[in-house]
């Protein structure tokens, strides 16, 4: 079974991309990926959701993956809001 950790070992021992926002989201460290995807409300003509334009930005979020084991990096603790990863 992987280790987990809290927020200030996570920050110390594993380098996180500098680029990326990094939070915390159902107990694992993850980043906000972003795509674009055709609008749910229209057909091409645009509506409200997209700004009249047929496309819309949608999000992800993409778990940081624990380079020694392969697998999402877990942590502990509840203070989510306190550590910034950039």
């Amino acid at each position: 079974m992987d280790k987990t950790y809290t927020i200030k070992e996570a920050k110390a021992k594993f380098k996180f991309d500098k680029r990326r926002k990094w939070f915390v989201f159902s107990g694992n460290i993850v980043s906000d990926h972003k795509y674009t995807a055709a609008c749910t409300g229209c057909d091409g003509g645009g509506c409200y959701e997209c700004g009249y334009h047929g496309k819309r930005v949608d999000h992800y979020p993409v778990p940081f993956v624990n380079p020694e084991t392969g697998n999402p990096l877990k942590v502990k603790g509840k203070d989510f809001t306190k550590i910034k990863f950039n």
